[in-house]
């Protein structure tokens, strides 16, 4: 095993979660708070990145955002094979299993 294997750079996968479930859940409320501070290369996980630039492009063009409507954005990218089992499964799993709110954002 090499140096550079060994060093894994700081990240929390529970913190990434709930960051992008509070802006699914609000995300007129959680976009513009997270976006000043975070940028999707600062996601350690590939599937969050993608859920991130999902989220902000469909901010940026003024649609709406809900599960729903990343899942689908996300495979209208070609990038559904990068969210397991499906997007739909993935943001539906990722939203029920957390417990954060807009409000924890900032």
């Amino acid at each position: 095993m090499s140096v550079a294997q060994l060093r894994t750079p700081p990240n929390s996968v529970e913190a990434e979660r709930s960051v992008l479930t509070s802006i699914l859940r609000d995300p007129l409320l959680a976009w513009p708070l997270a976006s000043e501070v975070l940028t999707a290369e600062m996601f350690y996980r590939r599937d969050h990145a993608i859920v991130w630039e999902a989220i902000g492009s469909m901010m940026a063009g003024g649609r709406e955002v809900d599960a729903v409507m990343v899942a689908e954005w996300i495979t209208e990218q070609g990038k559904a094979a990068e969210l397991r089992p499906s997007p739909l499964q993935f943001l539906g799993e990722m939203v029920s299993q957390s417990t954060s709110v807009p409000a924890n954002v900032p």
